[in-house]
Order: C-alpha cells, then sequence, then structure tokens
C-alpha cells in the first residue's frame, strides 16, 4: 500500500498539463488542464475561458479571472453569437498575464472559438487557421455545426475587409483632392502678388518730366535774350582813359 501511494504521488507530479500555447499568453486545453492550478500559475495564466456546461470553480486564493460560456458541443448550438464576448475576454487575458480556452476533452467548441480569434486577428481564412491550430493540437475538431459558422464568420470578415479597404480608399482620393485645391490657389495668390509687386516698383521708377508748347514758348525768349546780350558785352571795346 505504501508503495503505491508513493507512485500516486510521484504520477501526480509528473502529469502533464494538457494545453499548447497559440499563440504568446494563449493556451487551448482540456478540463483537467483548467483544474490544474499548479500548472496554471506555472505558466503565468490569469484568467479561464470556460466553453463549457461545467466549468471549474476556483476559491478566491486562486484569484483566476474567468468567463464562463454554457453551450454543448452540439451542431445545432449558434456558438457564433459569442465570438465578439469571447475575443474581448482573450484580449483582456494576454494584456493582464494569460489565458487558458478550454472545453471539456479541447477539441471542438474550444478549438471553434480559438479559430475564430485567429481569424478576426490575422484576417485569415477558416482553412489556414484551422490548419494552423491543428498543427500545435492535433486533437482539435470544430463539428459540422461549427465549421459551418466559422465559413460563415469568414465571409462576414472579408466583407467587412472590403468595406474597410473601399471607405480607406476614398478617403485617401478626399484628401489628395483637398490638398490640390490649396496647391492651386496658392499659385495663383503667388502670380497676385508678383504683379503688384511689378506695379509698386514702376510707380517708385523717376518719371520724365513733360512739359507743354507754352512752356517751350516762355523759355526760348529768355535764353535767346540772355545770348544777345552776352555777345553784345563780348563785342564792345572799352575805350582807355
Amino acid at each position: 500500500m505504501a508503495g503505491c501511494g508513493y507512485w500516486d504521488m510521484v504520477d501526480s507530479m509528473t502529469e502533464e498539463f494538457d494545453a499548447q500555447e497559440v499563440l504568446p499568453k494563449l493556451f487551448i486545453g482540456s478540463a483537467a488542464a483548467a483544474q490544474s492550478v499548479t500548472s496554471l500559475k506555472d505558466h503565468n495564466i490569469s484568467h479561464v475561458l470556460s466553453i463549457s456546461t461545467n466549468p471549474p470553480v476556483y476559491t478566491r486564493n486562486e484569484a483566476f479571472q474567468c468567463l464562463s460560456i454554457s453551450i454543448e458541443d452540439e451542431e445545432k448550438r449558434d456558438i457564433s453569437t459569442f465570438f465578439d464576448q469571447c475575443h474581448q475576454f482573450i484580449d483582456s487575458g494576454r494584456t493582464k498575464g494569460g489565458i487558458l480556452i478550454h472545453c471539456t476533452a479541447g477539441v471542438s467548441r474550444s478549438a471553434t472559438v480559438v479559430i475564430s480569434y485567429l481569424m478576426n486577428l490575422f484576417f485569415k481564412p477558416f482553412m489556414y487557421c484551422f490548419q494552423f491550430l491543428k498543427s500545435i493540437r492535433p486533437c482539435v475538431q470544430p463539428n459540422k455545426g461549427f465549421v459551418s459558422q466559422l465559413l460563415s464568420y469568414e465571409g462576414l470578415l472579408f466583407s467587412n475587409q472590403q468595406q474597410l479597404v473601399q471607405t480607406l480608399s476614398n478617403q485617401l482620393l478626399s484628401n489628395n483632392n483637398n490638398n490640390k485645391s490649396p496647391s492651386c490657389c496658392s499659385k495663383l495668390q503667388h502670380q497676385q502678388q508678383q504683379q503688384l509687386e511689378h506695379q509698386s516698383k514702376q510707380e517708385q521708377q523717376p518719371q520724365p518730366t513733360v512739359m507743354s508748347c507754352q512752356q517751350h514758348e516762355q523759355i526760348k525768349p529768355v535764353d535767346a535774350a540772355q545770348a544777345q546780350a552776352q555777345s553784345i558785352s563780348s563785342s564792345t571795346t572799352v575805350p582807355s582813359c
């Protein structure tokens, strides 16, 4: 009996953590992984997302933040209505520590939520994200109803992406048009400024004095009389005493 107790203790110490890290601080696993408090703390997991009708119960001292989505692993169940809520909780968990997403076996329900998160995060189609997750946890396999919902979610994501691209393209064209208008106005203002400066320079230049014909006639006699007086004075000989 003592031997059995010893080996039971060894088995519990070497028990593997039934979860895999999909992205930094994001783990997918089974209900057994969610119950392994020591392993959760060893992996710095602070949040637990349970996609199960039987979520784990923690004590206050264990201090995990939990979100429970109560849904059965049945094809007729609509799991897509919880995608947005789960994605927000996953983001919060990855920011504040780490998060484990689990269902009973870590095969269908938790895998569906993780795949939807990958699709939304990376804008990748269902098959790409499914194969990526399967390469990390080979046992994942959403049921047919969940796969159909993921394909519909793929169509919704790509439709929203196309609308976003179109909106950004329209904004870019609008910004380009707005940038052209001020450029044209500035060119026109520059031309007007150059014209004003040219006119100002012309006004500052000295202008030739224009005299009327009468002014010329009045000036000519005066100049002729002076010339005659100078001629007489120079030709007249003053007799000596």
